[in-house]
Formats: structure tokens, sequence, C-alpha cells
């Protein structure tokens, strides 16, 4: 997983798709720790979601819908332009 606030990267681990919303809440709090227990404030935060081009869609869509489920839900894709 890798999660993103803005251009800034926040945390890079291999997480179980069940886990993947409570690590990356777990992530903002640490790398935002001025709204850490704030939890309103960490669910308005946008999440970037990344994956190679071999990435099966559903595995993207698995990804999305566990942020989701932890009330995590402006979440962006974000692809890489190449000609």
């Amino acid at each position: 997983m890798r999660a993103c606030r803005g251009s800034r990267e926040l945390s890079y681990a291999l997480v179980a798709f069940e886990d993947i919303g409570t690590a990356t809440i777990t992530a903002l709090k640490k790398n935002n720790p001025r709204i850490a227990d704030q939890r309103e404030e960490i669910e308005k935060l946008r999440i970037y979601v990344r994956a190679s081009g071999a990435t099966q869609y559903k595995n993207v869509t698995r990804v999305m819908n566990r942020l989701q489920d932890a009330r995590l839900t402006k979440i962006a894709l974000v692809a890489d332009d190449r000609d």
C-alpha cells in the first residue's frame, strides 16, 4: 500500500487487503499529528492510489472498497502517462 497526501508520501508497506483501511488511518495519524485525534479531519484527507499496469483492476477496486469501509472516501487514482 502506498498512501500519499498531496505529493508527500506517507508510507509504503505490504498490507493485507482486510487491513488497508486501518493501516492507512494509522499512517495518516502518524504523519499528521496536529489532527491525529480528530477522526473527522482524518476522513477529509485525500488518499491517492497508484497501481502498476500489471495490477488487476479488481485488486484496485478492492483497495478502494477497504478505504471506503474505513470512511476514507476522498480517493484519487494516480496514473502515469507514458508515451
